[in-house]
């Protein structure tokens, strides 16, 4: 799998495509839903999903990175921390592994990839950075961050499964095969 998807990196199709999934995550990281103080909802995993699905876990990955970066360089919200660049990465590496080249139970795939993102790299990562960066207890986020992937969590899985059925839809899956 690693393999194909790095493969698919020497095609200029892939990396032209994976420039534009970049452009859309740092213009999704500008719109943010706010939720509660100090909560937000963000769409930016869209663009891993689509990228995931089409080129692999390698390109996904480094759709994370690269959009990750140039969001905070762009649209700044604090300081830059590479411990949420790490977690786009995840994202995206997980998102390629549940996805890549998937043409079937796209449902309980996109359920999985998303119930792992949202425990492990939301929860448990996301909130290790919080802790790190403002000096407070891992719990003091925990409950907090917790309750919002779960609001979030039903979202998230309607998307990656709308965003895998519109790149079916367009016919566009097949210049990645």
């Amino acid at each position: 799998m690693f393999k194909q998807s790095l493969y698919q990196l020497k095609k200029p199709i892939t990396i032209t495509t994976a420039a534009m999934y970049i452009a859309i995550y740092v213009v999704l990281y500008a719109v943010k839903i706010p939720l509660a103080l100090e909560s937000r909802v963000s769409v930016t995993f869209l663009p891993l999903v689509a990228s995931a699905y089409l080129m692999g876990p390698v390109t996904a990955m480094i759709v994370g990175a690269i959009g990750d970066i140039l969001s905070a360089v762009f649209f700044p919200s604090g300081q830059y921390f590479p411990g949420f660049t790490l977690s786009a990465v995840m994202n995206g590496l997980i998102y390629g592994i549940f996805l890549y080249r998937a043409n079937t139970h796209i449902r309980l795939r996109s359920l999985i990839s998303t119930i792992i993102i949202i425990l492990l790299v939301n929860v448990v990562l996301n909130t290790l950075w919080l802790a790190i960066l403002y000096q407070k207890a891992f719990v003091f986020y925990l409950v907090s961050r917790f309750v919002k992937n779960i609001i979030v969590f039903p979202v998230q899985v309607i998307g990656t499964i709308l965003c895998i059925r519109l790149h079916n839809r367009t016919g566009i899956t097949k210049y990645y095969l």
